[in-house]
């Protein structure tokens, strides 16, 4: 799920009213999410999660202090459940993301679409893939014999208070702006998926929802470099003109105003506005057309307004209690109070546009992730590109969503989100069906829990600190 960006030339009467008011609209517009935020979920039982790494000895390489991360060298017989993961499924992801070495393209900021860390976590992992054997005995002694796993600690600032405290969106946590945190070795590990709509490529009495295309009119404004105040933030609106003055750069709509205007360029329709609202969620999903075939969406850019979960929203009225303000939940409750689910789902002003996507050249290929490159169920990750290299191997030990017990597994930190912010934070790609016999809608919707990340980074170099 990429970031698209569009070049506008608007001539030299637009640049001069987006130098005019961009402080105004840095004020305003939120950050470009792709996907704005898993709803909300109980914490789950914490797995036994080992303790922070002890003091290692002088032999052994020391520990490197990133911006918001401190890597502590550990061993792979520490890491808790290592040789039970049967690590199917990852040379696929491997190789998927080292096919094309290629960095996406676009911008995402001052630092470029992979964050401040560039291409630096696929050069150092795709150099290593031409060995990789494997059968999953073979694979996991040469993870053990390339690789270190380094544990991977919090700490002093942390972007947004979901990261840092691991709370539910929905118990009322911030999910966004800049926080002291304390240092700490556990975040919040979540989980998305693929979601499947029914839809059609034409408006019909059955079929009335629009999935809409990106807008022609929508604004993409990266004035970091000249405006050192904007450049974390991924600033969006639309150019208006007035006869009584010069054109004016003004917030985007908000998902109020973008549902009651006419869709310009709709990719399909659907039957269901629960599964639409969640669609966005989610990022991308597929819609079964009348004629049995399916169209697969992605994202493709957001209308720049900050995301609100509705799930705090429900909570706040009374409709359900934090402790059980699961997606599952809050989607039964929408579409058993359809009278009150359109004044719900408003209180979030974030609105996401999408793109048609090719279809799968695999039967178990995911839509595309953040380096462009098709994500792999339960062997990719989203994270924050501001405080891990993209591309890299990761290790994580959380609880599962499924049944009682932990889940630990290596992923490959292949795809962002919105709601992603901190070092010690991952969202787990579930995929399309169903996993171990239970659906990925429901895995993905139950699974929030605190968790523990290690960094896999070649032997005998010192991960990265930011720039």
């Amino acid at each position: 799920m990429t970031h698209i960006d569009t070049e506008f030339n608007r001539g030299r009467d637009c640049a001069q009213a987006v130098g005019v008011i961009v402080l105004a609209i840095a004020m305003v517009l939120g950050g470009c999410a792709t996907r704005p935020i898993v709803l909300s979920a109980p914490a789950g039982p914490a797995p036994n999660l080992p303790t922070a790494p002890v003091a290692v000895p002088a032999a052994t390489p020391t520990a490197a202090v990133a911006r918001k991360a401190r890597y502590i060298p550990t061993e792979f017989a520490k890491l808790p459940g290592w040789a039970e993961d049967d690590l199917s499924g990852l040379s696929k992801a491997l190789k998927r993301q080292c096919r094309n070495t290629q960095t996406p393209g676009g911008s995402s900021g001052p630092f470029g679409p992979l964050g401040p860390f560039g291409p630096l976590g696929l050069q150092v992992t795709c150099r290593l893939v031409a060995t990789m054997p494997q059968e999953p005995a073979e694979l996991r002694a040469w993870l053990e014999e390339r690789f270190m796993p380094w544990a991977i600690e919090s700490v002093a600032v942390t972007e947004g208070n979901e990261a840092a405290t691991g709370q539910a969106a929905a118990s009322g946590a911030a999910t966004s702006g800049t926080t002291a945190t304390s240092p700490s070795f556990e975040g919040l590990i979540t989980g998305y998926y693929e979601p499947l709509l029914r839809g059609s490529r034409e408006r019909s009495d059955r079929f009335v929802i629009p999935i809409r295309g990106r807008p022609d009119d929508l604004l993409v404004l990266d004035l970091g470099s000249v405006y050192p105040e904007t450049k974390n933030l991924r600033l969006r609106g639309r150019l208006v003109t007035s006869a009584k003055g010069p054109p004016r750069v003004v917030p985007y709509g908000d998902r109020s105003e973008i549902e009651n205007q006419p869709p310009i360029r709709p990719l399909a329709w659907v039957d269901d506005s629960v599964d639409a609202f969640f669609l966005e969620i989610q990022g991308s999903g597929r819609v079964r057309l009348e004629d049995g075939s399916v169209l697969r969406v992605g994202y493709s850019d957001q209308n720049g307004l900050p995301y609100y979960p509705i799930g705090r929203e429900l909570i706040r009225r009374g409709a359900l209690q934090a402790g059980s303000a699961t997606a599952p939940a809050i989607r039964d409750w929408l579409r058993t109070h359809p009278d009150e689910a359109r004044s719900v789902m408003a209180t979030n002003p974030s609105f996401v546009f999408f793109r048609e996507l090719p279809p799968p050249g695999e039967a178990d290929e995911g839509p595309p992730g953040a380096l462009g490159v098709a994500l792999t169920p339960t062997r990719s990750a989203a994270i924050d590109p501001k405080a891990l290299p993209l591309g890299t191997i990761l290790y994580f030990s959380t609880a599962h969503p499924g049944r009682e017990g932990a889940l630990e597994r290596v992923v490959v930190a292949q795809d962002t989100g919105g709601a992603i912010r901190g070092p010690v934070r991952a969202d787990f790609f579930w995929g399309f069906d169903a996993v171990g016999g239970q659906s990925a809608a429901d895995l993905a919707g139950r699974m929030r829990s605190p968790g523990r990340l290690w960094l896999l980074w070649p032997r005998g170099e010192t991960p990265p600190l930011t720039p």
